[in-house]
């Protein structure tokens, strides 16, 4: 396994892949139809994995430590840049004046809080809890696994899925990611060798069957529709795609991976700005786009590439004047 620094280079591969489609599928998210088109093929398979992928991912990383370190490091790694970027986009909200934002919408993750927006941040805070949680109480990471599980299959079952999407602060999502984590931890060894190729190009090809098969929408906490094992299927199935593909590259296109390593240790940082500044440009500018697929899907794509590429530089400058600040100071 390739380490640097405790970090290790794939999986930061495999987040620069994953956060390339979370970008790339927010602008889907304006194409598709409920009726069904080429885009809701697109928008629906990239929603079936990728961001169960971003918890499986975290579980890999996931460090055994005491619940007080825990605490300290999510103050510092999620809840404290999520609620700087809360605070901005409220101010933000309020400023269009285009809507109200009650507390109530804020609480209950409403559509036009900021809550909803960064749903991901405050459900992998709570699933990361979670977690730690029953791990000091099993003292089993397979047991955390199989209590995972049987929290979805207890839901499924009794049909609460609506009532724990609108959980306070998006802790009911934790329901249906927590086995995402789990499973991350028991893997966390994971390493196709030198069957990586031949795993990606199966998973993909099951991934995108399954898809023609089952296209109904996956919603983020996953189970909107009621094929709940489909639905996990295929966010394995996704998961899995990458994963191949992520440590392929790693070992065949060092010029790839090298931007794709700087991507994924930047995701967390893309995630929280991308939809602030580029959204709304993308929906505007696409009405200038001839109404042709391939035209509408090149635009996408150079889109996505232009969003990630504008942050990322931002991230570097930003990086390099606190190293100026750091250096002036006497």
């Amino acid at each position: 396994m390739t380490v640097n620094k405790s970090r290790i280079y794939w999986i930061d591969i495999a987040k620069g892949i994953g956060i390339f489609l979370v970008v790339f599928g927010h602008y889907t998210q304006t194409l598709y139809s409920e009726d069904g088109n080429r885009w809701s093929f697109i928008f629906y398979w990239i929603y079936s994995f990728h961001m169960p992928l971003f918890f499986f991912l975290s579980g890999i990383v996931a460090k055994n430590e005491t619940f007080t370190i825990l605490i300290h490091k999510l103050k510092k790694g999620i809840l404290f840049p999520t609620l700087i970027f809360s605070v901005i986009y409220t101010l933000y909200k309020l400023c269009l004046g285009n809507e109200i934002i009650y507390w109530s919408d804020i609480i209950f993750c409403k559509s036009n809080s900021f809550i909803h927006l960064y749903w991901f941040m405050w459900t992998m805070l709570w699933v990361k809890l979670v977690y730690q949680l029953l791990y000091d109480l099993l003292k089993k990471e397979h047991l955390v696994l199989v209590v995972s599980i049987v929290l979805v299959v207890i839901s499924s079952f009794i049909d609460n899925h609506n009532f724990l999407l609108r959980l306070p602060l998006c802790t009911g999502n934790v329901c249906y990611t927590l086995p995402f984590y789990a499973c991350g931890v028991v893997l966390k060894n994971l390493r196709t060798n030198h069957l990586r190729s031949i795993i990606s190009v199966l998973c993909l090809m099951l991934s995108l069957l399954t898809n023609i098969i089952w296209l109904d929408g996956v919603s983020y906490a996953l189970l909107s529709s009621h094929h709940w094992t489909v639905d996990y299927l295929k966010a394995f199935l996704g998961i899995f795609t990458v994963i191949g593909l992520a440590q392929h590259i790693e070992t065949k296109m060092s010029t790839i991976t090298n931007r794709l390593e700087k991507i994924g240790q930047e995701s967390l940082y893309i995630y929280l700005i991308h939809g602030f500044f580029f959204w709304g440009l993308y929906k505007k500018l696409l009405q200038y786009i001839p109404d042709n697929f391939y035209f509408i899907l090149l635009f996408t794509l150079l889109f996505t590439i232009l969003t990630i590429t504008i942050i990322h530089i931002a991230m570097s400058l930003f990086q390099k004047f606190k190293e100026f600040i750091r250096a002036t100071q006497f």
